[in-house]
């Protein structure tokens, strides 16, 4: 799969949790050994999606989950998803751990993903592979970002110990900060604002906050 389609297709909101069906299993069984590695070592969560990126037969099964639960019942997967939210949220909260900020920025981000491919196919995808054409390196950080805090959701309700918990929830907040600097983006380019030479100047995620006026 290319890494053009990782971009548009919105991983993010797969309903991991909530069927039993055959696809559903064969997903969670594709990404058990990367929720383990996550769980080993919550700082690392970066180098183990980049390794879940790279693994044609996940990301094949991912895609085809995704997919489904968009052709099939969109609305449903979307308050699956919103209910799989509050489920970390609460685990967190029960061990002192404030991730609010961190979740609102994920909510944010893929309810525009979702709202975006749902009203305007069209436009979205050329948003997206606009992003990845023009801006290649931040594209493939995107990639990595979104799908280290997929892994760190999830692997949140795994986690057994507070320490686990509380180095989850920390790389929670930090790439939740890099996320909303993509989300800024895209959102201007969707409505096709013009920064003139910025964002070719941005060379990272603290420079495209800065560029956009979020620092």
């Amino acid at each position: 799969m290319s890494q053009a389609l990782k971009m548009i297709i919105p991983f993010s909101f797969i309903d991991v949790e909530g069927s039993e069906s055959t696809l559903s299993r064969r997903v969670n069984k594709s990404i058990e050994r990367y929720i383990r590695l996550v769980l080993e070592d919550p700082s690392n969560v970066e180098a183990v999606a980049v390794k879940l990126l790279n693994d044609e037969e996940a990301m094949l099964l991912l895609s085809s989950k995704m997919i489904d639960s968009i052709r099939r019942e969109t609305e449903a997967s979307w308050r699956s998803y919103l209910g799989f939210l509050g489920t970390v949220e609460e685990k967190f909260r029960e061990e002192g751990i404030d991730v609010s900020e961190a979740l609102e920025v994920v909510v944010e981000h893929d309810e525009w993903k979702f709202r975006s491919l749902m009203e305007d196919l069209p436009k979205y995808t050329d948003t997206m592979a606009a992003f990845f054409v023009n801006y290649r390196d931040e594209a493939e950080r995107y990639l990595v970002v979104s799908f280290a805090l997929l892994l760190l959701l999830i692997s949140s309700l795994k986690a057994e110990t507070p320490q686990q918990l509380r180095a989850i929830g920390e790389k929670l907040a930090g790439l939740a900060n890099e996320l909303e600097s993509y989300l800024v983006t895209f959102m201007l380019m969707e409505e096709d604002y013009k920064i003139e030479g910025e964002f070719e100047a941005a060379r990272s995620p603290e420079e495209l906050s800065k560029v956009l006026g979020l620092e």
